[in-house]
C-alpha cells in the first residue's frame, strides 16, 4: 500500500511549495523509522522551513549553500570551502536532503542538475520505499527488458540504472518511471557533459573539478539497432521497448574517462 499523498499538479515555472508539518509527520509515522529518528527528521524539516520558507528563493541560493556540508566529516572530492562559511546553513541544508527528496517525490519540487550531480552519494531509495512507490521494481523490470533485447546486463548494471533513474525522477518531480522520455534523458546527458559549466559547480569542487576529474554517468536510451547480443542470447517474444520511454544509466563511460564521483 502506498504511503504517498495525492500529487500536486507539476510546476513548470516554479511555484514550488513545502508540505505541511502534519503531512510530513504522517509520512514518517508510516515509514518504519524509530520514534527518535522521526523526531530528528521533524526537527530537520522545521529548521529548513524556517531558514528557507520560499523554495523558489532557495533554488536561487548558491549551489554550495544548497548542497550543504556535514561539518564533522571530510570529503575526498568536495572542497570544504573558505573559512568563515555559515556552518549553520551548511548543516541545515545537509540535514534537509531527505526532506527535499520527499518534496520532489511528491511533486512539490524539481531538483536542479547542479544539486543532483553535486552530491556524490544521494539516498532517494529509503524515501521511495517509505512512500510505497514501486520505482525500484520498475527499474528492475527495465533491466529484465534489456536482457530480453540481448543487452548483457552484468552485476554493475543495477547500480548504474538506479543512479540515473533516481536523479531523473527527482529532477522531474514525478516518481513514475514511465513518464521519463528521451528528452529528459538528453537533458541529463547534457548536464553531465557540461557539468563544469553548471553555476556553482566549480565553486563546489574548487580546482579539483579540473585536477580530479568528476565521475558522472553517461545516460543512454537503448536503441535496438545498436544492441550487441550476448553470445548466449536467444530472441524472445518480449519486445516492444519504447525508446522514448524508460532509460538506462551506465556510469562506466563519462566525460574524460572513468572518474570518481565527488563526495
Amino acid at each position: 500500500m502506498s504511503n504517498i499523498a495525492a500529487f500536486p499538479s507539476p510546476h513548470d515555472d516554479g511555484g514550488f511549495e513545502h508540505c505541511s508539518a502534519d503531512e510530513y509527520a504522517a509520512y514518517l509515522a508510516g515509514s518504519g523509522w524509530s520514534d527518535h529518528a522521526r523526531k530528528r527528521k521533524m526537527v530537520m524539516r522545521r529548521r529548513f522551513v524556517q531558514a528557507y520558507p520560499d523554495l523558489d528563493a532557495w533554488l536561487q541560493r548558491s549551489l554550495r549553500e544548497r548542497v550543504g556540508w556535514q561539518t564533522n566529516k571530510s570529503g575526498n572530492r568536495r572542497m570544504s570551502g573558505p573559512g568563515g562559511r555559515d556552518v549553520t546553513s551548511d548543516w541545515i541544508n545537509y540535514q534537509a536532503r531527505p526532506y527535499l527528496i520527499y518534496l520532489a517525490l511528491t511533486g512539490r519540487l524539481r531538483l536542479d542538475w547542479g544539486w543532483l550531480l553535486g552530491i556524490g552519494v544521494l539516498h532517494p531509495w529509503p524515501t521511495v520505499r517509505s512512500l510505497g512507490v514501486p520505482l525500484r521494481d520498475q527499474a528492475n523490470t527495465l533491466l529484465e527488458r534489456l536482457e530480453g533485447l540481448g543487452i548483457n546486463v552484468d552485476h554493475e548494471y543495477p547500480k548504474d540504472v538506479h543512479w540515473g533513474v533516481g536523479r531523473l525522477v527527482l529532477h522531474r518531480g514525478d516518481p513514475e518511471l514511465s513518464a521519463i522520455t528521451s528528452a529528459d534523458v538528453e537533458q541529463l546527458r547534457q548536464a553531465i557533459r557540461s557539468a563544469h559549466m553548471i553555476p556553482g559547480m566549480p565553486d563546489l569542487l574548487g580546482p579539483r573539478i579540473e585536477t580530479t576529474p568528476v565521475h558522472l554517468a553517461q545516460v543512454r536510451v537503448p536503441d535496438r539497432s545498436r544492441v550487441v547480443p550476448r553470445r548466449d542470447h536467444r530472441p524472445t517474444a518480449q519486445t516492444g521497448f519504447d525508446p522514448q520511454g524508460p532509460i538506462v544509466a551506465h556510469s562506466t563511460a563519462c566525460p574524460g574517462g572513468d572518474r570518481p564521483l565527488p563526495r
